[in-house]
């Protein structure tokens, strides 16, 4: 069949046939120009460079078309599971803060309770270290002198004068030590307490170990009351 030449190259020529088919042909070099009518077959039929490229822009255009949608799926994808994540973050961060507020409210509640506790522990150990060994009233008249033996130790005391008092402690057990206190208070004549005389402090005090005091009395003050604490420690 007919075909006209449109584009010529260095061994080959395309033509166009009269129903619009695009055909390669073989030729001589310098032989024909475009414009040209020759004779060719369909197995010689070839596709222009244009329509080559109109294909490939058009499966390059295509391929970008996937290429952002699937991009933009994966981008939709972690944005979804980053706000869902988040989100569920906020909302256990929040309960978890709720949760903390109610147990240190119930903490602050328990801890009036647990600092009474301790207080009355610490004053139960308190008493238990210190125990009361003796109570008694002696008299403050001249020229009396006194011996009694409190929890190993022999209490003794003068009334010298009416003015003054002396009194002697002496360690006679055989404990390696007592640890306690005698505490002395001046009473009037209608047993109302008049003043803490002393408060002796025994630490450590051995067998033998001797401990004196002298006192100066009032007038007014007629017996004394007597109280001896022993530590237990």
């Amino acid at each position: 069949m007919k075909a006209v030449i449109i584009e010529i190259h260095k061994d080959y020529c395309i033509v166009m046939t009269k129903d619009g088919q695009f055909l390669k042909r073989k030729i001589p070099a310098g032989v024909f120009e475009i414009g040209d009518e020759i004779m060719v077959s369909e197995k010689h039929s070839h596709q222009p460079e244009a329509a080559r490229v109109n294909w490939v822009k058009n499966f390059a255009v295509a391929a970008i078309v996937v290429v952002m949608i699937a991009a933009g799926s994966i981008w939709l994808v972690k944005y979804m599971k980053m706000y869902y994540s988040s989100r569920n973050m906020r909302l256990f961060t929040q309960d978890e803060a709720v949760g903390e507020m109610k147990v240190e409210a119930e903490l602050e509640e328990e801890a009036p309770a647990e600092e009474d506790a301790q207080e009355s522990a610490l004053a139960m150990d308190e008493e238990q270290k210190e125990t009361v060994v003796y109570k008694g009233m002696f008299s403050i008249e001249e020229g009396l002198q006194i011996d009694e033996e409190i929890s190993g130790i022999m209490f003794s005391y003068q009334v010298i004068d009416g003015t003054s008092m002396y009194v002697r402690l002496e360690n006679i057990s055989r404990s390696p030590y007592f640890n306690g206190t005698f505490e002395i208070s001046t009473l009037l004549s209608d047993e109302s307490v008049s003043r803490s005389l002393k408060t002796i402090l025994l630490q450590g005090f051995k067998p033998e170990q001797v401990r004196e005091n002298t006192f100066i009395l009032k007038a007014g003050e007629v017996n004394f009351w007597l109280q001896v604490t022993e530590r237990n420690y």
